[in-house]
């Protein structure tokens, strides 16, 4: 069953996972100019997952909602960078990760998180989907693309 290690922002296996996703997201939307991921919230919260034998295999964050969006005095969350590495896809970590992630935002105090994917990242769709993530308006950085999709997730529904 894989694990949930908390580090920061400049953790190097984060920023490896950070920087595989780029060029993953490069490939899948034929899209070279990309300079890059933008920066976090300094608020930002880092997890690692890691497979059975203790070695990292996915990175995720969740940080406070930073668009402007109809959010009640910052009782929001985002989820961010969610990556788990190729060979590692399939077995359960994306999940686990993304309940950390919640466990997290629900620390914080907020009360709703929202995520931004795309159509050309059909595991991650139905990752959200099936997780009880619903379509909710598309906002932040790339609320004007054709291609992307929003998606948010009320955590008083687990309490």
């Amino acid at each position: 069953m894989p694990s949930i290690r908390h580090v920061s922002g400049d953790d190097p296996d984060a920023m490896r996972f950070v920087s595989l996703l780029h060029d993953e997201m490069v490939i899948r939307y034929e899209d070279p100019r990309s300079t890059g991921p933008s920066p976090l919230h300094s608020r930002a919260r880092w997890l690692l997952v890691l497979d059975d034998s203790g070695l990292p295999i996915g990175v995720g964050a969740v940080q406070p909602l930073i668009h402007t969006v109809a959010s009640a005095e910052g009782d929001e969350g985002e989820i961010k960078r969610v990556y788990i590495a190729t060979e590692a896809r399939g077995d359960g970590a994306s999940r686990v990760l993304m309940a950390a992630l919640e466990d997290v935002a629900a620390s914080e105090g907020w009360v709703r998180l929202r995520l931004e994917t795309g159509l050309r990242q059909p595991e991650a769709l139905a990752l959200y989907s099936s997780s009880g993530w619903t379509s909710t308006t598309p906002y932040g950085e790339y609320k004007d693309a054709e291609e992307s999709r929003s998606f948010a997730k009320d955590l008083r529904a687990n309490l």
